[in-house]
């Protein structure tokens, strides 16, 4: 038998509608489609070595599947290396709010010394510093939106990559497992059957060996029979 599809997944997905619980491809197929799916490859391919092309096309995709695991550590260490400058950044963003401190402290202390009462002092101090708590304030909001909108978009991009992930896991898992043991079950059948037929065929000759032995009886029955006439 020539297979037509590329991969051993994509031939039960189109061939014997092995869908799983999520789109075509995503989550672990049910138990009614298993065992539909077992009855249909088994009717299909009463041949061992078709079903086992299939079965180690399967087994392939699993253990390729498996390596999740490393895809994600990789992911999780080129990640860490990528952000981990975002602290550094954040802390150099802020040094412009310094320098803009400094040269306002200048500032005051020249407005300041043409001003000789305390209240207006004070009040002006008070002022501004306020406006620069305020502008401060402002700016590391801008930061932490800018922070938070970052990382919200990489945790929705992991968390949908690492669900799709794990949904195609699941299916491509319970497709090995439905294939393999539809494999074990063909295997026995066909075991079972060559027995039968051995069982059949020594019966058989067993009994054309006691028909023989029969006919040999009645013939010597029958030379007997003749030599005492």
């Amino acid at each position: 038998m020539v297979f037509k599809h590329y991969s051993a997944s994509s031939y039960l997905l189109k061939v014997h509608g092995a869908t799983g619980s999520l789109l075509g491809f995503l989550g672990a197929i049910s138990l009614n489609t298993s065992s539909e799916l077992k009855r249909k490859i088994k009717e299909t391919h009463p041949d061992l070595v078709e079903l086992g092309v299939i079965k180690s096309g399967i087994s392939a995709q699993a253990e390729t599947a498996k390596q999740i695991n490393l895809v994600w550590v990789i992911v999780t260490f080129v990640l860490s290396a990528i952000l981990s400058p975002t602290i550094f950044y954040l802390g150099q963003g802020l040094k412009t709010l310094d320098w803009q401190h400094e040269k306002n402290m200048y500032i005051y202390k020249e407005a300041l010394e043409s001003v000789d009462s305390l209240e207006e002092k004070a009040e002006y101090i008070s002022t501004a510093i306020e406006e620069e708590g305020l502008q401060f304030a402002n700016y590391l909001s801008v930061l932490q939106k800018a922070q938070g909108t970052v990382l919200l978009i990489i945790v929705i991009i992991l968390s949908g990559s690492f669900s799709i992930f794990f949904l195609r896991y699941q299916w491509i898992i319970s497709l090995k497992e439905c294939v393999d043991n539809a494999y074990i079950e063909q295997e026995q059948a066909l075991i079972d059957k060559k027995e039968a037929d051995m069982r059949d065929a020594a019966l058989i000759k067993e009994n054309e060996e006691k028909d023989l032995r029969n006919a040999a009886l009645i013939v010597e029955i029958r030379k007997s029979r003749m030599r005492k006439k």
